[in-house]
């Protein structure tokens, strides 16, 4: 019995370790959220000037089940932060409306959907080395969840 359970064991980590490894190079490191949907992030240059840039996001929902999300027309529901070395982190992303109508996006198990979310640089934020880190609430089963973006470094000159 005791080998049938360590076998069970063995099996479920290690096909936890192997989903785990990507090899697609534009957006690397998943993270993953308790519900089995992804957001991934990528910057088409690491170096990073003030001004406006653009953020590629994209949400793969890996759940078996349908996920739902909102928005706003012509914003994005996406809170992207930039992280300095010493933990401090800057609200790239305007806050949401107070109210106005919003758009229902639904999402099929095995269903991706990209966006690009306009971020603005100012000139507060002093040259140096940072990381960028994005989240997105979304629904599934009546229950809401927040799903985190990889990590992506950057310099902004």
């Amino acid at each position: 019995m005791n080998k049938i359970i360590f076998l069970i064991c063995l099996a479920i980590f290690t096909d936890h370790v192997c989903r785990a490894q990507t090899n697609d190079d534009s957006q690397t490191n998943l993270e993953e959220s308790a519900s089995g949907v992804h957001l991934s992030i990528a910057l088409s240059n690491n170096v990073i000037d003030v001004g406006s840039i653009t953020i590629k996001a994209a949400i793969q929902n890996q759940s078996t089940n349908i996920i739902r999300l909102v928005e706003f027309p012509a914003t994005t529901d996406f809170d992207v932060f930039l992280i300095n070395g010493p933990g401090k982190s800057f609200k790239l992303t305007p806050p949401r409306p107070l109210g106005g109508s919003r758009v229902p996006i639904m999402l099929k198990p095995e269903e991706r959907r990209d966006w690009v979310i306009p971020i603005a640089i100012g000139n507060e934020l002093k040259p140096g080395e940072y990381v960028v880190k994005a989240s997105r609430n979304f629904n599934a089963n009546g229950k809401w969840f927040v799903m985190h973006s990889n990590s992506l470094k950057v310099s902004i000159k």
